[in-house]
């Protein structure tokens, strides 16, 4: 108690000057805020801690009543969020990556579905992107396929 009666809260806040303190301390009244620092303890470690402050006049001199309430563990609980949510975004941004790859057969063009199946592309499409499928011939297929079909008139 000795060592603390002679410091003031620039000694050991680390986030704001001197001067910024002493705005502070001029401004705060009986509505009061609250803000989050860092301060620094007597073994050199550092603290986070969040100042809920009231100002009132007694007698003609100001006064400050401060509670100092330690946030680490709730800061470092945050920033370990925020690192797996953003984590979990990079992964999401690859699991739809690999879901825009369509594993094609080049010869027989089937598609391997995520059990491993095959299946024709247009069952496979009608399946996995609720888009309906109707057939046609493209014109090469037509000529090669169909020739006899393929001259005939109003037929593209």
């Amino acid at each position: 108690m000795d060592e603390v009666a002679g410091l003031h809260a620039w000694d050991w806040d680390i986030t704001f000057s001197r001067e910024q303190i002493l705005d502070l301390a001029e401004s705060v009244d009986a509505t009061g805020h609250c803000f989050e620092t860092r301060m620094r303890r007597k073994d050199g470690s550092l603290i986070e801690i969040e100042l809920c402050n009231n100002g009132a006049f007694v007698g003609g001199r100001k006064l400050i009543f401060c509670v100092c309430r330690d946030i680490s563990e709730r800061k470092a609980a945050l920033r370990e969020r925020e690192e797996l949510i953003t984590r979990l975004q990079a992964s999401l941004d690859e699991i739809r990556t690999l879901r825009q790859i369509l594993p094609l057969c080049a010869i027989c063009k089937k598609v391997r579905d995520d059990q491993g199946y095959w299946e024709q592309v247009d069952t496979y499409i009608v399946k996995h992107m609720a888009t309906d499928v109707t057939h046609s011939l493209c014109p090469e297929c037509l000529e090669r396929y169909y020739p006899e079909e393929a001259g005939e008139p109003g037929r593209d």
